[in-house]
C-alpha cells in the first residue's frame, strides 16, 4: 500500500524530530538558543552588561543601598532602554534524485530508504551550518581581548597538552572564561565545545582527571556521555568539513580545530536550559520558515518528478546565527575562545 504525502509529511516530520533530539555530533543545535520567527527580517535583544547586572556603583541610575527604602516611603523607580539589531534569515537548501529504477517495480520508496535519505540531508544541512557559525565565531580576531586566550608549547607552555608544564592550568582558563561571560551577559556559562581530539587532551589533563576521578557520575552529567567541569557540559562537535579549495587534493578537518592560526578550538558560552528563555544566551540561531516549505527548522520533503524518472528529497532551512553581546567594537564578550588548546 502506497502512503499518501500527507502520511509522508507526517512521518518525515517525526524522524526529524527524533534525529535533532538524539544529535550529539554537531555544533549549532547544541551551543545556540533556537528562537523561532515568522518572518525572515526583523530584530533581536541585544545582551549588555548595563541590562543584566544589578547597578550597585554610584553615579548609575539605580543604587542598591537606594532599595532599601524606610517602611511607607515609595519604592525607587528605574528604566531601561532595550537595545535591538537587525538580523536577515538566508535560505539553505540541498536535495538528491532517487531514480525509480532504484526501486523495486510497483512499489513506492521504502520507509527505511526514505529515513536514511532524511537524516543524511540533515546531517548535510547541519554540517553547514557549523561550518557557517565557526567562520562568523570561531576566529580569535572577532573576540574582545579579554574574552579569548591563545595557549603556547613548549616545556614551560601553558597548552593543555603540556601535562608536564608547570604553567597548563585548564581549570584556570576555564575558571577566566567563566567570570568574562557572566559579567558581560549576567549568566554563568554552562557549556563549553570542542572536537573530539581536543576533549581526550582536556578530559586526560591530570587537573581534570583528577575533577572526573573523584566525581560520581550522577554529578558530572544527566548521562556519562556529557561529562562536567566547573558546571560545563564538556560537549564533543565532531563536525567535519572540508578545507581544500575546489579541485585540490581533499584535506578534511574537524570543523573546530587543534592548532589552527585563525580557529579556536574551544568556546565557553551560555545557552539557557529548556524551557527557559528569557531573550539572553550566547549565540542565537534565529529559525525562520522555508520560503519553499513555509516551514520551521530543518525539514525534507518529498515529491515526484516524472520527467526526471524519479523522485527528489528536498532539504531545507532558512536561518540567521548571531551573537547579542558585542562590545563598543563589536567584538564578541558573549562567549569565551580558547586557541590552540592543544598546540
Amino acid at each position: 500500500m502506497r502512503l499518501s504525502e500527507t502520511q509522508i509529511s507526517n512521518i518525515t516530520d517525526q524522524w526529524i524530530v527524533d534525529y535533532l533530539r538524539t544529535d550529539t555530533s554537531h555544533l549549532v543545535p547544541r551551543l545556540c538558543h533556537r528562537i523561532p520567527s515568522s518572518d525572515p527580517a526583523g530584530n533581536y535583544y541585544l545582551v549588555s552588561a548595563a541590562n543584566e547586572i544589578a547597578k550597585s556603583q554610584p553615579g548609575t541610575a539605580l543604587r542598591l543601598d537606594e532599595l532599601a527604602t524606610a517602611p511607607g516611603a515609595l519604592p525607587t523607580e528605574t528604566s531601561t532602554t532595550i537595545s535591538y539589531a537587525p538580523f536577515a534569515a538566508v535560505k539553505h537548501r540541498t536535495r538528491e534524485l532517487i531514480p525509480d529504477e532504484t526501486r523495486r517495480p510497483g512499489q513506492g520508496l521504502e520507509l527505511n530508504a526514505m529515513r536514511r535519505i532524511t537524516r543524511r540531508l540533515l546531517n548535510r544541512l547541519l554540517n553547514d551550518l557549523d561550518a557557517i557559525f565557526v567562520r562568523l565565531f570561531a576566529d580569535d580576531d572577532l573576540y574582545a581581548a579579554g574574552n579569548k586566550v591563545t595557549l603556547t608549547t613548549g616545556a614551560a607552555g601553558t597548552s593543555w597538552l603540556s601535562y608536564t608544564s608547570a604553567n597548563t592550568d585548564p581549570l584556570g582558563n576555564l575558571r577566566t572564561a567563566t567570570d568574562a561571560v557572566a559579567m558581560a551577559i549576567g549568566r554563568r556559562p554552562n557549556v563549553v565545545a570542542m572536537n573530539p581530539t581536543t576533549l581526550r587532551t582536556l578530559t586526560g589533563h591530570p587537573a581534570i582527571a583528577d575533577v572526573l576521578q573523584y566525581t560520581t557520575p550522577s554529578v558530572i552529567s544527566d548521562s556519562l556521555s556529557v561529562p562536567r567541569v566547573l558546571d560545563l557540559a564538556l560537549l564533543e562537535t565532531d563536525t567535519v568539513i572540508e578545507t581544500a579549495a575546489p579541485g585540490a587534493t581533499s584535506s578534511p578537518a574537524y570543523v573546530l580545530r587543534d592548532n589552527d592560526d585563525g580557529v579556536g578550538c574551544a568556546i565557553v558560552a551560555y545557552r539557557p536550559p529548556e524551557g527557559r528563555d528569557d531573550g539572553i544566551a550566547s549565540f542565537l540561531w534565529i529559525d525562520c520558515p522555508g520560503p519553499t516549505s513555509g516551514r520551521h527548522g530543518p525539514n525534507v520533503r518529498f515529491y515526484r518528478d516524472d520527467a526526471r524518472g524519479g523522485t527528489w528529497a528536498d532539504a531545507e532551512i532558512c536561518f540567521d546565527l548571531r551573537c547579542p553581546a558585542l562590545d563598543g567594537s563589536s567584538l564578541v564578550v558573549g562567549a569565551y575562545l580558547v586557541h590552540k588548546a592543544i598546540c
